[in-house]
Order: structure tokens, then sequence, then C-alpha cells
């Protein structure tokens, strides 16, 4: 299942975006720092390893919808993903 491409849909766009706040605005605040200033300073693996905090707490987040993310991608794509047999 593909959680991070179903984050870019426009209705987890917002969600995502709080999330990746909750994880930098305290950082952020203490440095005087907006969240956009902090794109600037940290290098790539930086952004990613907040980028990744954020997303993993995304899954369980939900809308104010009642929507969660990884409940959305299942309903509507479950009959696309392939089916997987386990061998024992």
């Amino acid at each position: 299942m593909d959680l991070i491409a179903w984050t870019r849909r426009p209705e987890w766009h917002d969600a995502m975006a709080d999330s990746l706040a909750r994880h930098v605005a305290p950082a952020g605040a203490e440095a005087d720092l907006e969240v956009e200033d902090l794109r600037g300073i940290l290098d790539d693996a930086d952004q990613g390893a907040i980028w990744g905090a954020a997303f993993g707490d995304l899954p369980a987040s939900n809308l104010p919808d009642g929507h969660d993310l990884a409940g959305n991608r299942l309903r509507r794509r479950s009959r696309e993903e392939p089916r997987r047999v386990l061998n024992r």
C-alpha cells in the first residue's frame, strides 16, 4: 500500500502540513524561526527525518470529518491491491 503517495491527495495535504508543523514548530519557536525557515537551514537528510516522523503520525491522525489516512486508502483502493498468498 503506497500511503506516501496517498498523502499527496488534496484532502490529505493540510493534515500532512499540520503533522509536519507539530514536529518542527516547538524547535522553530525556541530558535525564533518559522517552519518555512527551517527548509533553508536543514540539509536533505534532516528534512527527510522530520518528514518521516510527521508521516509516521499521519496514519493514526483523523481529519475533522473523522476519516483516517490508512482507512481512507483501504476503502478506496483495496480492490486494486495485489492479493498476497502466504506459503508456509
